[in-house]
């Protein structure tokens, strides 16, 4: 596209987070996560013009008007679902999705937005299913959250700058690691330390949960192979126990 309109790069951008292709059409859609077993659906849809564009999480969906703002609270939406700060819940019944609802996480917690179909109290053979979209946010992402009625709010400001490249990262050497997926765990460790590493702190605090200890032996093995690291050791009293990992990093080279 050349010569942008407002809603023409607003979806350049939307799709550069997805990684797809920017569709060249007046109207139309486009997936931005494809359906796999694990993932957050994610797909647009907008009329010709673009004044308003539908945000497709399936089976919910919302459209909103670009307007003034040319779609912050659109965009911020998507962000949310690409990153992580959006989430899924699924029931299903004998195999078939019965019902489900939309979360987002904002001021520290999951918080329910929408809900369709039955819960599964009506029905004892249910089981259920959380997707989740596995792309390692910037690690401030989610700090504008909360809004009434708009809870994915602020997300797109924080998530990513107009270039498409992470925002500048707030590390002050703890890594909490509850709002992650499991799958995102060593790569996002790996990359914090280089971070600590290279703004000077040379210990760092990773919080896993105690749970069933799978999130810490994750942990714990990149740890272990990382040559950034000097020692690592279970946190004592007060700084969390085993639920978590007092890190100990070589300084970065000088020169």
């Amino acid at each position: 596209m050349t010569d942008a309109s407002p809603f023409e790069a607003w979806l350049q951008r939307a799709c550069a987070w997805a990684g797809v292709e920017v569709p060249d059409a007046p109207a139309g859609q486009v997936t931005l996560v494809p359906a796999r077993e694990d993932a957050l659906p994610v797909a647009l849809r907008w009329s010709a013009g673009g004044a308003e564009v539908t945000v497709c999480l399936e089976p919910w969906s919302t459209t909103l008007s670009l307007g003034d703002d040319d779609g912050t609270e659109a965009l911020d939406l998507v962000a949310a679902a690409l990153f992580g700060v959006c989430r899924q819940r699924r029931t299903s019944a004998g195999g078939i999705v019965i019902g489900g609802c939309v979360e987002f996480y904002a001021g520290q917690r999951w918080k329910l937005h929408a809900r369709w179909g039955r819960s599964g109290s009506w029905w004892r053979r249910t089981s259920e299913v959380t997707l989740r979209n596995s792309r390692v946010p910037p690690f401030a992402l989610g700090d504008a959250l909360g809004l009434r009625g708009a809870p994915w709010a602020g997300v797109s400001r924080n998530a990513v700058e107009s270039s498409g490249h992470p925002a500048e990262l707030p590390v002050d050497g703890e890594l909490d690691l509850h709002t992650f997926a499991p799958k995102e765990v060593a790569a996002l460790v790996e990359a914090y330390i280089e971070v600590c590493r290279g703004r000077g702190l040379t210990q760092l605090r990773i919080v896993h949960g105690k749970g069933k200890g799978q999130l810490r032996r994750t942990v714990h093995a990149v740890l272990g192979r990382h040559s950034g690291v000097r020692s690592f050791r279970l946190g004592s009293l007060g700084e969390g126990s085993w639920g978590a990992t007092i890190v100990d990093l070589e300084p970065p080279a000088s020169g």
